[in-house]
């Protein structure tokens, strides 16, 4: 009975491990993915995969030669209007006339934000597809730097978390002595922390390729991921072994007490 009860804690605590690491990654991916940084990294990375035409829409589109036609249209445009809409590559594109001094002394702000624009209504677009199914659907996977993706990563992130309690608990009644259930968490958290730091390096390395920098958006936010599990892990597992040491003082005090009992019992029954 022992040797499968230990066996079993032994498959577990692995089956834990492997469920904080995905949570730890899927948690990444969401934070990722996340609107606001999404626009910080994908800009940069997408002008300079398409030498600043932002292609990847159409293979004749240029959004430098697109933002130029505009600025030439909103100068008379904008004379009695709020704002220049027009359509081009099949997205809409806003422009407020209130800008237009200022596009006018840098007409790279422009071109930044058409390619804000496009990266917004990609990333928000409805994509009525299952998120495995969206790779067929399309032949260019934009949805994979979309709030679907994003939402998709946080139900799984939900899912390992659940998963992660129910393997916690099991592994609490497993245990001969509880208290080190404490100590066993931490350590999972601790450990799993270390492929993290890996995919991390990985990131920064994909940074710097001008080629796979566009895949280094997934990994954006693993340091914090990683900074997070592993000052939790450490601090699970301070508590963990603090919490054993006061249990192994209260024993001794307790056991220490009864002894003294038992002497005085023994004194009093001699007088007798």
């Amino acid at each position: 009975m022992g040797f499968i009860r230990g066996g079993l804690l032994i498959i577990l605590i692995f089956v834990l491990f492997i469920s904080v690491f995905l949570g730890s990654v899927f948690l990444s991916l969401s934070w990722s993915l996340q609107y606001e940084n999404v626009k910080t990294e994908l800009v940069p990375v997408a002008k300079e995969l398409t030498d600043n035409k932002f292609n990847l829409v159409e293979e004749d589109f240029n959004i430098t030669e697109e933002m130029e036609e505009a600025l030439e249209s909103m100068k008379s445009y904008c004379e009695n209007e709020s704002e220049y809409v027009f359509s081009e590559g099949g997205y809409t594109f806003v422009i407020p006339c209130e800008n237009l001094e200022e596009f006018n002394e840098n007409p790279e702000t422009l071109v930044d934000q058409g390619v804000e624009i496009i990266i917004e209504q990609i990333y928000y677009e409805d994509y009525e597809c299952g998120f495995w199914n969206c790779f067929q659907a399309s032949e260019l996977p934009f949805f994979l730097v979309s709030e679907k993706a994003r939402n998709y990563w946080k139900q799984n992130f939900y899912y390992s978390v659940i998963i992660s309690i129910i393997l916690i608990i099991l592994i609490f009644f497993l245990l001969e002595q509880r208290q080190n259930t404490p100590i066993i968490v931490g350590s999972v958290l601790v450990l799993s922390s270390f492929p993290l730091a890996k995919l991390e390096k990985l990131a920064v390395y994909l940074m710097e390729s001008s080629y796979f920098s566009f895949i280094s958006i997934f990994f954006s936010k693993t340091g914090s991921v990683l900074w997070i599990t592993l000052i939790s892990g450490l601090v699970i597992l301070g508590a963990g072994i603090a919490w054993r040491f006061l249990n192994i003082d209260s024993w001794k005090k307790k056991f220490s007490k009864k002894d003294v009992r038992e002497i005085v019992k023994r004194e009093v029954s001699k007088k007798k």
